[in-house]
């Protein structure tokens, strides 16, 4: 979903001549639909199983990715609009239950590794992701965080 968010912010700022704001603002349909997503997948998830929804969840994200492929430079926004709210969506449905699915099949030692893959919110400083824990693991850094800052 970040690949196909990206590359759009740049396909609607040089193919069709969007500002950055115009932009960034096209592609609020897949917040909206990640939002509405997340506690749905938390429900259904309980209800179910963690398999009976990210697989077909997964699947109608998978297809959403490979419909823009069939859109050109005249396709009207709004088909690129609800294509981003639905991906948003059924990604939305299963990051949650994955994650925690995820972290808690790791052993205790291993679960910092784990979080290398999910992002970690530190308060009043920006989400950021520990993607080098996996490369300090060898150092026994388990509870120590670090964080960037503009103040």
């Amino acid at each position: 979903m970040a690949a196909v968010t990206f590359y759009n912010a740049f396909y609607l700022q040089g193919a069709r001549g969007f500002s950055p704001i115009e932009a960034g603002l096209a592609s609020l349909p897949t917040a909206i639909g990640a939002l509405l997503g997340a506690p749905v997948g938390a429900r259904l998830v309980h209800r179910w199983s963690l398999r009976l929804v990210s697989v077909p969840a997964l699947t109608v994200a998978a297809l959403t990715m490979g419909a823009y492929g069939l859109f050109g430079l005249r396709t009207p926004l709004v088909w690129i609009e609800i294509l981003l709210f639905f991906q948003g969506l059924f990604i939305g449905t299963v990051i949650g239950p994955v994650t925690a699915a995820l972290i808690s099949a790791l052993p205790l030692e291993r679960a910092g590794t784990g979080l290398a893959v999910t992002q970690l919110r530190v308060p009043d400083k920006t989400n950021e992701i520990t993607c080098f824990a996996a490369l300090l693991e060898p150092f026994d850094l388990h509870g120590v965080g670090a964080s960037a800052s503009r103040r």
